[in-house]
């Protein structure tokens, strides 16, 4: 009993207030099926738990207790002052419906079950359980290892020698190697970090504080449950309640998603608040829901905490938010200010304490050919200027309301029949890039289901693009950036985390949407009502 007081405290109490707060369009939220409430007053409580481990990690100040404390006083803040305004109406009348994410829920929980026991450190999950476990225990992302400390100067290379870049010169990002995966910052002070960011560790450091190691272990599988109930609940917004069962279904038995949702890693935390912000940044920007708007901006600035390549999300949804604007969809200020309010210190956080992480995107980019670099500029200028354009005359507008869906769809046909038919490796481009989504479609969902999910975009590209632009964006450009350079070597035990946020489910939500037509009603809708 102890324990789930604990959970409700740190994953539905706060965001079941913040949900009820009594403006920014209310009635709105109020109008929502009890599942989404319920979901959003998780994914909001996640996000107030997970920013408070982050600021508190951050300032060397984090145990479980103030966490529970500062929850708790949120909580009773906002209570205190508006008290019976908190007050939500029931739902008019129950719905069958509602068992569908009640049966995914015990289905990926068993599903998911029992998670990978990486305690020994090494390689990516044992680096993130144990930066977990080091911020529930030590309470600081940066922690001082006397060990290291202890050394005089003349010793240190025999146990932790100092790296040093290509050109021969010391770097500055850090000084060498305590452990696998574990920087040395400073060896005069024993400073020691992580390898990767803090947010997927921050979770884990809540798992470790309600249950010790085994709730530390089961929070890969708790970001992999939310995943699929965030997939579901975009589905259900845009294609209906058969198509995104059926979508999230598929999602919850595939081999990708079971594997990773017991294996610790970042990516699963990713598709769980990147879908949950698409869905947030749909009912602001769409439904006209003001409340969703910050939300979404929230979602997005935590991402930047989790991985570099979240960027793209964050990209892919800006950009829907923009070219909505072609649609009559008015920006939401409030969107832009939450995101602000995390990423500027995230700016700090990846150039000062995570300066070594952030030299590996600089890599990356740096080993792209320069003439590709200039046509993605010109393409992303050309937007601009097509948006701006349309803003000032409405004849534009009127023709890319029309006719954008339609170029989205014809692109990826054609990338994809290029990569399918003619993509060959060559000079720099490197087999495992040039194969990536033969290899996709052979080893993990068959060509037959990829040519149905591309048909299903393309379909629902000209019904449906304008109801949520930013997903259509958002699932385009994971797919160009993935299968353009899958970014790892061509082992599938670490090559299909690529695959596992967005292309994944992009992929299975429309192939059940071409297969099921994405209605949402007919007979089937009936039974579920």
């Amino acid at each position: 009993m102890l324990q789930l007081a604990l959970l409700l405290v740190v994953a539905w109490l706060p965001g079941a207030v913040i949900f009820r707060l009594p403006f920014l369009d209310r009635h709105r939220r109020a109008s929502l099926d009890p599942d989404e409430r319920l979901f959003w007053s998780i994914v909001l409580s996640l996000a107030v738990s997970l920013t408070g481990v982050l600021i508190l990690g951050y300032a060397h100040r984090y145990s479980f207790t103030r966490l529970l404390i500062a929850n708790a006083a949120v909580t009773v803040a906002i209570i205190a002052i508006w008290r019976n305004r908190l007050w939500l109406n029931p739902p008019s009348r129950f719905s069958f419906a509602a068992i569908v994410p009640l049966a995914l829920v015990l289905l990926c929980a068993w599903r998911f079950s029992p998670p990978s026991e990486y305690v020994m450190g090494g390689r990516d999950p044992g680096v993130y359980v144990n930066e977990g476990i080091q911020i529930a225990q030590r309470g600081a992302f940066v922690v001082e290892d006397p060990v290291v400390a202890s050394l005089p100067p003349f010793a240190r290379d025999l146990f932790f020698p100092q790296h040093h870049l290509p050109d021969g010169t010391p770097r500055v990002d850090y000084y060498g190697v305590r452990f696998m995966g574990f920087f040395v910052k400073d060896p005069d002070s024993g400073a020691v970090i992580g390898q990767f960011p803090h947010l997927f560790p921050a979770s884990i450091a809540i798992g470790y504080g309600i249950n010790g190691l085994s709730g530390a272990l089961r929070a890969v599988t708790a970001w992999g449950i939310l995943g699929i109930l965030a997939v579901y609940f975009v589905a259900v917004r845009l294609f209906g309640r058969t198509t995104a069962a059926a979508a999230a279904a598929l999602l919850s038995v595939h081999v990708i998603e079971a594997w990773f949702a017991r294996y610790p890693n970042a990516e699963v935390v990713m598709q769980a608040l990147l879908f949950a912000a698409l869905l947030a940044n749909a009912r602001a920007h769409v439904d006209g829901d003001r409340f969703f708007a910050p939300v979404a901006g929230a979602l997005l600035g935590l991402l930047l905490f989790l991985r570099f390549d979240a960027v793209i999300g964050v990209g892919g949804l800006f950009a829907g938010v923009a070219v909505g604007m072609i649609g009559g969809q008015k920006p939401r200020r409030s969107l832009f200010v939450a995101f602000a309010l995390f990423a500027v210190p995230a700016v700090y956080y990846f150039f000062v304490p995570m300066r070594a992480y952030a030299d590996l995107p600089i890599v990356w980019i740096s080993a792209i050919p320069s003439w590709q670099l200039a046509a993605f500029g010109l393409i992303a200028a050309g937007g601009v200027i097509l948006l701006r354009t349309a803003a000032m005359r409405p004849a534009v507008g009127r023709v890319l309301v029309r006719y954008a869906p339609l170029v989205l769809a014809v692109t990826m046909c054609v990338l994809a029949a290029y990569a399918l038919l003619l993509r060959h490796p060559g000079g720099k481009l490197a087999a495992h890039d040039a194969y990536a989504l033969r290899t996709y479609a052979d080893f993990y969902v068959t060509v037959p289901a990829l040519l149905a999910g591309l048909l299903g975009f393309v379909l629902h590209t000209r019904r449906s693009f304008w109801r949520d632009p930013a997903l259509f964006i958002t699932v385009a450009l994971f797919a160009v950036f993935v299968f353009y350079k899958i970014r790892i070597v061509p082992e599938h035990f670490w090559a299909a985390r690529r695959f596992l946020p967005v292309v994944l489910p992009g992929t299975l939500l429309f192939v059940a949407a071409a297969a099921s037509g994405g209605g949402g009603g007919g007979r089937r809708m009936r039974l579920l009502r």
